[in-house]
């Protein structure tokens, strides 16, 4: 396969990655498709392009987008899910999740984001460097590293700290947890805004590629996204990770093989694992095989 098509994959891949292992962690800690993150992803990417058009440094472009994203996290999450846990109308958190992307939307309009602008792309990806035949760009490097470094921090903070357990607690049985001396208004708040972070940061490497800013970027990218967090099980970042990989690769050899395919067949591919994905959570769930009474 082409070095090019593989280089590409890595890059499409890490920022694939980190939308799937924020919406793994969160179908796990949360128990539904936060749909807030497609908002995180925007806003990134958003703050990457204003602090572009300010000349601002790289690593202060990343930061933004991540604060951004975290702050909109929390109070998504603050004043939005931790009312609805309490009343135990846990339905609604969906329809709550769509409503903050569209309040992202409305933030974006009135920063009058929500046009097409196009900056320069970034000066990162114009440095290539060139390891044993395999040539690269230094932007494409900087991603698959922040991939490897976000998802191994995000995992570790839900799996293996008191953090994580104080979150699980808070959201399964606050009661409980209130009495153990778990914040339940302040914890789960916080692992919402760790989740959106790494959505964040997935925009904002994904708009120094781009170069383009528009309010549909890039429905490909989410989509492929969710592919992977249904192929792989719930809670599994590294499996979501190497999935993600293993989709930016499929769509990068469709778009070098047919360019003009790959309009049609990369999303249709994408909703056909989707689908593939819901139905093996469907029968491996808990009852699933098991027969309703008569």
């Amino acid at each position: 396969m082409d070095a090019k098509v593989v280089a590409g994959a890595l890059f499409d891949g890490s920022v694939i990655a980190l939308v799937a292992a924020a919406t793994t962690v969160c179908l796990d800690l949360f128990g539904f498709l936060n749909l807030m993150l497609v908002g995180a992803f925007i806003l990134g990417a958003a703050e990457e392009y204003a602090f572009a058009a300010a000349a601002a440094p790289h690593w202060e472009r990343l930061a933004a987008g991540a604060l951004a994203a975290a702050i909109a996290g929390f109070l998504f999450d603050r004043f939005a899910l931790h009312p609805l846990r309490k009343r135990g109308t846990t339905d609604l958190a969906v329809a709550a999740g769509l409503a903050a992307f569209l309040v992202v939307l409305g933030y974006l309009a009135i920063f009058r984001l929500d046009v097409s602008v196009s900056l320069p792309r970034s000066v990162l990806s114009q440095r290539i460097a060139n390891i044993g035949g395999f040539t690269f760009s230094e932007l494409q490097a900087l991603a698959v590293a922040l991939c490897v470094l976000a998802c191994v921090a995000l995992h570790i903070a839900v799996y293996r700290t008191r953090f994580g357990l104080g979150v699980r607690a808070a959201i399964e049985n606050p009661a409980a947890a209130q009495f153990m001396g778990v914040r339940a208004d302040r914890v789960p708040p916080s692992a919402m805004a760790a989740i959106c972070a790494v959505a964040g940061i997935g925009g904002a490497i994904f708009a120094m590629q781009s170069g383009l800013f528009a309010i549909d970027i890039p429905a490909t990218i989410l989509i492929s996204a969710l592919a992977a967090c249904m192929l792989a099980p719930t809670g599994s970042v590294s499996i979501a990770v190497v999935f993600s990989f293993a989709l930016a690769l499929v769509d990068r050899a469709i778009v070098a093989r047919d360019p003009a395919l790959s309009a049609f067949a990369t999303p249709t591919l994408m909703l056909i694992v989707i689908a593939a994905g819901v139905l093996l959570r469907t029968r491996s769930a808990p009852g699933a095989h098991q027969k309703a009474p008569t």
